[in-house]
């Protein structure tokens, strides 16, 4: 069997046409009460943010999340941008189960600030330097390395200039409490076999993602952060916003409990100052 037989495989575990909207909500959101949903998934949100405050987004991007399940996490980032006043934006969802993304529709109705794209695995189907922002959470942990590698590829491809993609993977330090739920000789077994409907998890060093993406994929800028569990990349130098508050930054991630790093050190490795150029 080929990798494309392991991609299938891996896909698999999020077809869910035989399955009910609540119970596919269930599944996926690994078993959290349904109507906890929308503050998790503002969470989240909030979280990247919170990590990557230099990220600035503005009324009217064209946005897309990777692996976007049924639209909880594009909701929430609707929330976020309606209370910060924007307006006129999209939200793509781009996902490679076509009943995951029917799912969504279902959720989330007639509402134009959504729309979706089946994902193939190798090509995503939009133009080059489309897209004003890109964000994946809790997704790309299920996909074959090698995938993921080739999607750093198309995320550099369909970003604008001077714009952002955040990206969340499982570190390795996840490994001992995914060992827990999934013995590792079990998990390497189904990969190996391509077993169909099992939730596979790929695991990632701040170090490998820092050259994957850096040195192999080509971005100028690569903040990796939490020992690789959310990486941030640019494919210009980085220039700070005007708006951008260091003190503000420093005061967020020293209370930001999923934080490891030491506030004051990054402050000062990164220089954050009004208009200076991060290369």
């Amino acid at each position: 069997m080929g990798t494309q037989d392991a991609l299938l495989a891996a896909a698999s575990a999020w077809d869910t046409s035989k399955e009910s909207l609540e119970s596919v909500e269930r599944r996926i959101h690994d078993r959290a009460p349904l109507e906890q949903l929308d503050s998790r998934a503002d969470s989240y949100i909030k979280c990247i943010f919170e990590l990557f405050p230099y990220v600035e987004l503005n009324g009217g991007d064209r946005i897309m999340e990777i692996g976007s399940g049924v639209g909880y996490l594009m909701q929430g980032l609707a929330r976020k941008l309606d209370r910060d006043g924007m307006s006129g934006y999209k939200i793509t969802g781009l996902d490679i189960s076509p009943s995951m993304s029917a799912k969504a529709r279902e959720r989330l109705g007639n509402d134009s600030r959504y729309d979706f794209v089946l994902y193939d695995g190798i090509t995503v189907p939009l133009p080059d330097k489309s897209l004003d922002f890109i964000y994946s959470m809790a997704a790309l942990q299920h996909v074959p390395k090698v995938y993921v590698y080739n999607l750093f590829f198309e995320i550099k491809r369909l970003l604008k200039p001077n714009s952002f993609a955040i990206i969340h993977l499982l570190p390795f330090r996840c490994l001992p409490e995914q060992n827990k739920n999934v013995p590792w000789r079990e998990e390497i077994r189904s990969q190996i076999n391509n077993a169909h409907g099992v939730h596979w998890h790929h695991f990632y060093t701040e170090e490998e993602l820092v050259y994957v993406l850096r040195d192999g994929t080509g971005f100028s800028h690569v903040d990796a952060r939490n020992g690789g569990e959310f990486v941030c990349v640019n494919s210009e130098p980085l220039r700070i916003p005007a708006s951008f508050n260091a003190k503000k930054y420093v005061k967020n991630y020293e209370d930001l409990r999923t934080a490891k790093l030491n506030a004051e050190k990054h402050y000062l490795e990164f220089g954050f100052k009004e208009g200076r150029t991060w290369k």
